[in-house]
């Protein structure tokens, strides 16, 4: 991802980096120190799209690895990681089959201690370096996405609150949300 310093092309048009009518590269927060890699997946009809908050991520992690569904030139590294099929690789997408968050560590720990990397791979709450996928796109772009993925792959879901969402789609429906499986920016 290139740096996002950078002013728009033309002066009135998108930004070329976050693609809003107000650049808004130079509002958005760094992380720093980050261990893992990140790749952001992204569907090419989702890519230019003003509303995707998707590819702001890949704008704040500058070390972060954009593949684009559909695009072969950016798919092969990331296609590349999937055939191996490390323990280290997960996908977060709320699949059926998907883990929490502390499940996967929990399973990195046992990974580690089976294969005798040891305990220090995996001590305490310092995790091996993980290569962290995001599907980005909208439900129907990235059903398509998920469904090019083996199932036995790590997916990994994320619960940010306890509370019940505020978001509500039909497609995803309230017993999908109730286990955890709602996936919103």
């Amino acid at each position: 991802v290139a740096a996002v310093t950078r002013k728009p092309i033309f002066e009135g048009s998108r930004c070329r980096y976050c693609f809003h009518g107000r650049c808004i590269c130079r509002l958005l927060p760094r992380p720093r120190g980050m261990r893992h890699r990140l790749w952001l997946w992204i569907h090419h009809t989702d890519l230019l799209r003003s509303s995707n908050s998707g590819k702001l991520l890949a704008i704040t992690c500058p070390d972060a690895r954009l593949a684009v569904a559909g695009c072969p030139e950016t798919e092969a590294a990331l296609m590349s990681l999937l055939a191996e099929r490390r323990p280290t690789t997960c996908i977060v997408f709320p699949a059926e089959n998907s883990r929490s968050t502390a499940e996967y560590a929990a399973f990195l720990r046992e990974s580690s201690e089976s294969t005798g990397a040891g305990a220090s791979a995996c001590d305490g709450l310092l995790l091996p370096v993980l290569d962290i996928i995001v599907i980005d796109g909208t439900w129907a772009t990235v059903k398509s996405i998920v469904r090019r993925v083996p199932s036995e792959l790590n997916f990994v879901r994320v619960n940010l609150s306890c509370q019940p969402s505020m978001f509500s789609s039909r497609t995803q429906g309230s017993l999908r949300e109730s286990k955890g499986f709602t996936s919103t920016l």
